[in-house]
C-alpha cells in the first residue's frame, strides 16, 4: 500500500519587491547555516540587508520571465523560499540543445522542515519549468546539508558534477 501524501501546512504565494524586507530575513538564516558549516567560504551575516541587491536581482529576472521567485506561508509568517531561473543553453555548440531550470535558492526554517513545504515548492518550480519549456532541472547543494540532498533524491534528482576546491595558503 503506498504511503498517503499529507499536504503541508500554509500556502504559496509568488514573491515581489514588496517582500524584500522578509526575503532578506531568511536568506540571512540560511547564510548563518552555510556559515556555520563553511565558514572558510561563507561570511558571518552582520545585517540581514546587506544581501538586498542579491535578492532584488532575483526577483528582476521573475518580473522579466526569465526566472520564478516562491514562498510559503503559514499564519502570514514567509516560513519558506524557492528561487528558480532559466538556462537557454540551446546555441552552446559544445552542450546538447536544450532550456534548463535551475533552482539557486531554496530555504525552508528549522522548525517548518520535514513537513513537505520543500517538496510543495520543488513540486511547483518543476511545474513552472514544464511550462517555460525546460528539459532538465538543475541544482547545486553543499555536502554539509544531508536534509537537503535526502529530499532532492527522493524527488529524482542525481548527482552529475562533483565541485571540488583547495584553499590555497
Amino acid at each position: 500500500m503506498a504511503a498517503e501524501r499529507i499536504s503541508p501546512p500554509g500556502t504559496m504565494r509568488r514573491a515581489s519587491q514588496a517582500d524584500l524586507l522578509v526575503i532578506c530575513a531568511l536568506g540571512a538564516v540560511l547564510q548563518a547555516q552555510h556559515h556555520q558549516a563553511v565558514p572558510e567560504l561563507f561570511t558571518p551575516v552582520t545585517d540581514p540587508m546587506r544581501d538586498a541587491e542579491f535578492w532584488q536581482v532575483r526577483l528582476q529576472r521573475q518580473e522579466a520571465g526569465e526566472g520564478a521567485f516562491w514562498l510559503w506561508q503559514v499564519d502570514g509568517q514567509v516560513v519558506a523560499l524557492l528561487v528558480a531561473r532559466l538556462l537557454d543553453e540551446r546555441s552552446m555548440p559544445h552542450l546538447q540543445p536544450m532550456l534548463a531550470c535551475q533552482i539557486q535558492s531554496v530555504a525552508v526554517l528549522l522548525p517548518w522542515q520535514g513537513q513537505g513545504i520543500g517538496h510543495a515548492l520543488l513540486h511547483q518550480a518543476e511545474d513552472w519549468a514544464r511550462e517555460q519549456g525546460a528539459q532538465e532541472m538543475r541544482l547545486d547543494v553543499f555536502q554539509f546539508n544531508q536534509h537537503a540532498i535526502g529530499l532532492y533524491q527522493r524527488r529524482g534528482y542525481q548527482p552529475r558534477l562533483q565541485h571540488m576546491s583547495k584553499r590555497l595558503a
